[in-house]
């Protein structure tokens, strides 16, 4: 069997990354809709559903066509360069666990302070009884936030392919079952093969909002009713935590994956792949 060289300090982190990966998956993989929801459903009109799916739609369309400059403004991207670029080189120096670790301490310290912002604007807005609206702003925040964790592993997001794989990591996140699972397969497919995703950015954009608008379409028809919108506001946090976490484990896998002696073909990257996990426990 082929040996795949790392530092020790990479083997146990990819350890860490597989057990929080299926710790997620656990989760997430049997949690249906709740009481409250199913209470909600009776009383929601269908033309507010079509509308909440249609607001998600436009609203990637949009910030891919002509809003992530904006969404730019709102950090420092070239700060976050500079960081991974110094923290890029502590590692290659030193190979520790301090600083591979470093990369995710970037990354959960852009996140915290994004589910802190999505907080605040989304009970904001639920106190004035303000949900389809939130809906843009909600988007741009969940972009903005694996922005920041791409940088922070050093992952441009500008390419088509990159958007591709954003849109992915946001509608497995908010799957279950089955899907869930599938999605993640092939992500990770993915991630150890490089190979193009077989879908337009138009396919996996409907894709990406059916999944977030079936998940958080209950909580934005509570945020339509003001102060008790507060409720539902405050899932803005809820939701963007679970995306997060779940798109910082994977562009943990993807940093990770790329430590391990690197090969020159298709089919060798795609054979490490499959002997990394025996390889890691020697």
């Amino acid at each position: 069997m082929s040996k795949f060289t790392a530092s020790p300090a990479v083997k146990k982190q990819w350890l860490v990354m597989q057990k929080q990966e299926q710790k997620f998956l656990r989760n997430q993989y049997d949690k249906g809709s709740s009481a409250i929801n199913d209470t909600i459903e009776k009383h929601m009109p269908e033309k507010l559903k079509s509308t909440i799916e249609n607001a998600f739609c436009k609203a990637f369309q949009i910030i891919f066509e002509k809003g992530t400059g904006v969404i730019e403004k709102t950090y420092n991207k070239d700060k976050h360069e500079t960081t991974y670029a110094a923290n890029e080189y502590a590692e290659n120096f030193r190979q520790n666990k301090r600083t591979i670790s470093a990369f995710s301490k970037r990354s959960n310290s852009a996140k915290n302070k994004n589910l802190t912002i999505s907080g605040l604007e989304g009970i904001g807005l639920g106190l004035l009884g303000v949900g389809i609206p939130d809906i843009p702003i909600f988007t741009a925040m969940i972009l903005k936030s694996l922005y920041e964790i791409s940088l922070s592993y050093g992952y441009s997001y500008n390419s088509e392919e990159e958007k591709l794989f954003i849109l992915k990591l946001i509608e497995a996140s908010m799957s279950h079952g089955d899907t869930l699972y599938n999605c993640d397969n092939e992500i990770n497919n993915w991630i150890h093969t490089q190979k193009p995703f077989k879908i337009s950015q138009s396919e996996q954009i409907k894709k990406t909002s059916d999944s977030i608008s079936l998940e958080i379409i209950y909580t934005k028809f509570i945020q339509t009713i003001p102060i008790a919108g507060i409720i539902g506001g405050a899932y803005d946090m809820v939701y963007l935590n679970r995306i997060t976490k779940y798109a910082d484990i994977k562009y943990r896998r993807r940093f990770l994956f790329s430590k391990f002696e690197p090969t020159k073909t298709s089919a060798e990257y795609s054979k490490k792949s499959e002997l990394l996990s025996d390889d890691i426990s020697d």
